[in-house]
């Protein structure tokens, strides 16, 4: 829908924003911040990365943040920043996780790029940190999908330039997500309505279309 209602003549009736938005309310833990998904602390299906970042799209969706009781109810925009930030380091696991979770990362790429575009401050605990950012401008402010960005080329399959996958998202499902990720695809209207890559992550996703073309030639060859 998020995208639908942005081409010409296709219109989202307002009852369908105005239903998600109880959804939005019902499925987002209040303790941590993050989405369940059939219940909304867990249950058979736990809180995790991915499901916080579709939570992220629906609100940029509705246009609507959630809403919190006070300073220990988690359940608006603000409390899933805060869970992602969190759980921003966790490595693959099942399909819980964050970096290195091909699923999770594309999920929570579409979140933050749709809420707090690609230059938001909210995430701060950072996968790099200090000397180990790659950075053309020292003074540079780190940012989230900068972040993403080095670890996508970190991990990126030397040989023919693709990403190895995870789980149920093999490889190719793997490549197209982290190239999109590169490419700063807009997912919607979001905050920075044209958004432009900074520098550093402009060189970084030239290193991963550089192997991706090496690719290329050894399978036409």
């Amino acid at each position: 829908m998020l995208f639908a209602e942005q081409v010409p003549g296709v219109s989202v009736p307002l009852f369908v924003k105005d239903e998600l938005r109880y959804w939005i309310d019902y499925i987002q833990c209040s303790s941590n911040g993050g989405s369940g998904y059939d219940s909304p602390c867990g249950g058979g299906a736990p809180v995790s990365e991915s499901k916080t970042g579709g939570l992220l799209v629906e609100m940029a969706f509705t246009g609507y943040n959630g809403s919190s009781s006070g300073a220990a109810d988690l359940s608006d925009k603000v409390g899933a920043l805060a869970y992602l930030d969190a759980n921003w380091q966790n490595g693959p696991n099942g399909w819980n996780g964050n970096m290195g979770q091909p699923y999770a990362m594309w999920s929570v790429y579409k979140g933050l790029e749709s809420t707090i575009g690609l230059t938001g401050s909210q995430i701060t605990n950072f996968f790099y940190t200090g000397a180990n950012q790659i950075k053309d401008d020292p003074n540079d402010i780190w940012n989230w999908w900068e972040d993403y960005s080095q670890y996508l080329v970190n991990s990126q399959n030397a040989g023919d330039g693709s990403w190895p996958g995870y789980y149920y998202w093999p490889q190719d499902l793997a490549t197209a997500w982290n190239i999109n990720i590169l490419n700063a695809t807009q997912v919607g209207p979001g905050p920075d309505p044209n958004p432009t890559p900074e520098p550093a992550t402009l060189s970084l996703l030239g290193l991963a279309l550089i192997g991706l073309a090496g690719s290329l030639r050894r399978k036409t060859a």
